[in-house]
């Protein structure tokens, strides 16, 4: 599809006066010669037999208007054809079969490359370097053979390291049988090489030139045609500059149409053995001056082979100044949008209606662009876009876009916005979408990275039920809460060493082992590395305690006393005691051990302190601690 062309700054553009160039190579068209069988008779007076009839008087009419261009000359008005070159040195030849080949001039300055599969047997190929006719030529032309036309493009390279102007400023050139010369916008410019290369399905005479590439076009037309046989044809169309003057601006239209299938013929489905027709080149003139507008025409013909039926041929020759098919009504295509004629943009809709005179209709729609002209892309991120003819056809390039995020319209309409490749991606910023997260309660599109992204606004509950992939989980605590796997209830192994039993809690949000039950106080656990008892209390942990290991009681009538740990806790114990009535000291108190194994004391006792006897017939008594 073409690129659709910016409004143009600068005035309208358009022409006037009928093509001479069409007329020039109509005439050999003439109509093609019809199966003997074939009983559809030709159109009356006003078909292509008489376009041929009015084609020879009609150049007379032209020859003298407009100012005349010559080789060399800068601004050309009017172009005309040229003679053909002198022949400067003898051919160079070369046999290329189906694999084809490479010819190379001895100044290297042009190069052909032949693919595989241009011919189908051994053909002689040459180069004959000749004087150049082209207006604004630098150096020779070279004429290429064989003529006819390529089952595929050949490669045309000229080199042009010796020259010192911009690649920008030079064109390649062909001389076409009538003797114009057309220059190719369709170039591909390798600066480092410096190379010019064009592609071509024909031969004839070429040169390098100097051109103005911003004011040539390139484009395409539509032709429905059901005066003879019916047919679609499309066109891709070069119009190269060729000047202007007070009036009128001039191109030299070149390039090939196809024939389009289907097309039948007496109920028979008819092929081409050649679908592309290269057509003469011909004048496209554009009038300046009110009324603006654009003359221009073309024409082909290809011969059809029809099944078992009558081989036959199918063609058409159109113009919109009124050259041919007289007596039938023409112009504008009824419902087509108006035609447009500026600086940067030929495009146009129109309609030859033969119908009341039972011949049919010939339609054409066209469409070419200023190459560097400004350009509407379909991108509706670009900012900034020109058309760039040197791939083949225009295209829209895009030079900036718009910033990431950037609102845009997608191709399919709705709202969308601009990526950091520079394209429209379908967005809504705040529409509802369903998260990836299982925790997240609500979620909305946020568009500004450039992409539709399914953004998380508010979430469940910590602890909340949700799947992990195909696990059961729960939701996490915190602003950005996401599912994590956790089986409440499930047994687990506590970090605790005196909890008998643990099982899984998962109302915090992630999973916890929890104790359920406790081992009893003092039964034996290890805590790290060290051995130790289970405390007492609700929540038992695992204290160090060595039991047996001998410590110091505080009780004065113990002999020996060891650590105890069942009780949960190291208690020191007596393990043995004094014997009844041996010294000892409780507090600032001298005394006597008590004696026996397990409530020996000390209590006080003065040895031979007086003391009342319970014996009424003792005179005196002393005490005596000794038991």
């Amino acid at each position: 599809m073409l690129p659709t062309r910016a409004s143009s700054s600068g005035p309208a553009r358009s022409a006037g006066q009928p093509s001479p160039e069409l007329r020039r190579s109509t005439p050999g068209l003439g109509p093609l010669p019809r199966a003997a069988s074939r009983r559809t008779p030709p159109l009356p007076h006003f078909g292509l037999r008489a376009l041929s009839a009015l084609a020879a008087a009609s150049l007379t009419l032209t020859a003298g208007c407009g100012s005349a261009s010559s080789p060399g000359s800068a601004t050309p008005g009017r172009p005309s054809p040229a003679a053909a070159g002198s022949p400067v040195a003898a051919p160079l030849t070369k046999s290329v079969g189906p694999e084809g080949g490479t010819l190379t001039t001895p100044d290297r300055r042009l190069t052909v490359n032949v693919p595989p599969g241009t011919v189908a047997a051994p053909t002689t190929f040459s180069v004959q370097e000749v004087t150049s006719t082209a207006p604004r030529s630098l150096g020779s032309a070279y004429r290429l053979e064989p003529s006819g036309t390529f089952a595929r493009p050949v490669a045309i390279s000229f080199d042009v390291s010796w020259q010192g102007a911009a690649q920008e400023t030079l064109a390649v050139a062909f001389q076409d049988a009538s003797g114009y010369w057309t220059t190719l916008p369709a170039t591909l410019r390798n600066r480092r090489a410096k190379l010019l290369t064009v592609a071509s399905t024909h031969f004839s005479t070429w040169s390098l030139v100097t051109t103005t590439p911003a004011s040539d076009m390139a484009g395409s037309f539509t032709v429905t045609s059901t005066l003879d046989v019916p047919l679609t044809a499309v066109g891709a169309a070069s119009l190269g500059y060729a000047g202007e003057d007070a009036s009128e601006r001039y191109y030299l239209l070149s390039g090939a149409t196809t024939l389009q299938a289907p097309v039948s013929y007496a109920g028979n489905a008819c092929t081409a053995a050649a679908p592309a027709y290269v057509f003469p080149t011909n004048l496209v003139e554009v009038f300046k001056n009110a009324p603006v507008k654009l003359e221009w025409g073309t024409s082909a013909r290809w011969d059809l082979a029809c099944g078992a039926g009558p081989a036959t041929g199918a063609q058409f020759a159109f113009d919109n100044f009124g050259l041919n098919y007289v007596g039938c009504s023409r112009g504008p295509t009824l419902g087509a949008l108006p035609a447009v004629v500026t600086n940067d943009e030929l495009k146009g809709d129109y309609t030859i209606d033969c119908s009341a005179r039972s011949g049919g209709q010939l339609r054409a729609a066209w469409d070419f662009l200023r190459c560097g002209g400004s350009c509407i892309s379909t991108n509706s991120c670009a900012t900034a876009a020109q058309v760039v003819c040197g791939a083949g056809g225009p295209v829209c390039n895009v030079l900036a876009t718009a910033p990431v995020g950037g609102a845009c319209t997608p191709a399919g309409g709705g709202t969308g916005v601009c990526s950091a490749a520079g394209t429209c991606g379908a967005c809504t910023q705040g529409a509802t979408c369903t998260s990836a997260n299982p925790c997240a309660a609500a979620a909305t599109v946020e568009c500004s990275s450039g992409a539709p992204v399914c953004t998380d606004r508010t979430y469940l509950l910590a602890g909340s039920a949700c799947t992990a992939g195909a696990v059961p989980g729960v939701c996490s605590a915190g602003p950005a809460s996401s599912c994590s796997a956790c089986s409440q209830g499930a047994s687990c192994t506590s970090l605790n060493p005196c909890a008998a039993t643990a099982a899984v809690e998962c109302s915090s949000g992630a999973p916890v082992c929890v104790d359920t039950t406790y081992n009893a106080a003092g039964t034996a656990c290890t805590a790290g590395t060290v051995a130790g008892v289970c405390s007492p209390g609700a929540t038992p942990v695992c204290g160090s305690c060595a039991a047996g290991t001998p410590c110091a009681t505080t009780d004065p009538c113990a002999e020996t006393a060891a650590i105890d740990c069942s009780s949960g806790a190291p208690v020191c114990t007596v393990q043995t005691w004094k014997a009844a009535g041996a010294a000892c000291t409780s507090g600032a108190t001298t005394g006597v051990c008590s004696g026996g194994t397990t409530a020996n004391t000390c209590s006080v006792c003065s040895p031979g302190a007086a003391c009342t006897s319970t014996n009424p017939c003792a005179a005196t008594a002393t005490v005596e601690c000794t038991s």
